[in-house]
């Protein structure tokens, strides 16, 4: 039995359709070779000079954690001075959350030591010196409680709203409901307060602020 395959001549002479693509392609290289070679220098700049910008983020990162590790053992011994060393590691590095940080630990001494007013400075100040929403509203949280202790109700609720009302700050939530309660409580505006009630006891029933406005509501 003869199985011989015949093959028609033009099939033979046919080229095969990898090697037209793969001569496709290096013709377009070599009509267009300078293009190419400038797009990947192009390229390769890019690339390196964003592993530069990292790598200087990084330790500018790292040297602002350095110094305001420094400046806190100041603040330890001294108010004045520790608070000059900790605007400094501002100052220096104000790019870097270090710099927010800074702020963040003046402010704490502050309210430690009874400058309310003083801590909610630089409270603000910390809540300017960030984009990230989340370090945002923890300054907004922290000067909404030196506003209170100031006895600035208004202040404290302004800086609150802006907490409990944010899509990013919503891990504050709870705090900056209770909160509001609190200072209302405080201005003698019974109606608000009691609808801030609502919102903790509904929204957060398990928690402990639920727990202690109930607590309160009962007196």
């Amino acid at each position: 039995m003869n199985n011989t395959v015949h093959l028609d001549r033009k099939e033979l002479k046919r080229p095969d359709s990898f090697l037209l693509q793969t001569t496709h392609v290096f013709d377009f290289v070599k009509g267009n070779l300078k293009a190419i070679i400038v797009l990947i220098i192009v390229i390769g700049a890019m690339v390196a000079g964003i592993l530069l910008y990292r790598s200087h983020r990084e330790e500018r990162i790292l040297l602002a954690s350095e110094a305001r590790y420094e400046a806190e053992k100041v603040l330890a011994q001294s108010m004045e001075e520790g608070v000059r060393a900790l605007e400094k590691v501002y100052a220096n590095f104000k790019d870097t959350p270090g710099g927010y940080y800074a702020l963040m630990d003046i402010g704490n001494a502050y309210l430690a030591n009874g400058s309310a007013q003083k801590a909610v400075d630089y409270f603000s100040r910390a809540a300017d010196a960030v984009k990230q929403p989340e370090l945002r509203a923890s300054a907004w949280y922290l000067k909404a409680d030196a506003q209170e202790r100031s006895k600035d109700y208004d202040g404290a609720i302004a800086s609150l709203d802006r907490i409990s009302s944010g899509p990013r700050e919503k891990f504050l939530r709870p705090e900056a409901l209770f909160g509001l309660w609190r200072n209302y409580s405080a201005k003698g505006n019974a109606d608000k307060a009691k609808e801030y009630y609502g919102m903790i006891t509904q929204e957060f029933p398990e928690t402990a602020f639920a727990a202690l406005v109930k607590s309160n509501q009962a007196h």
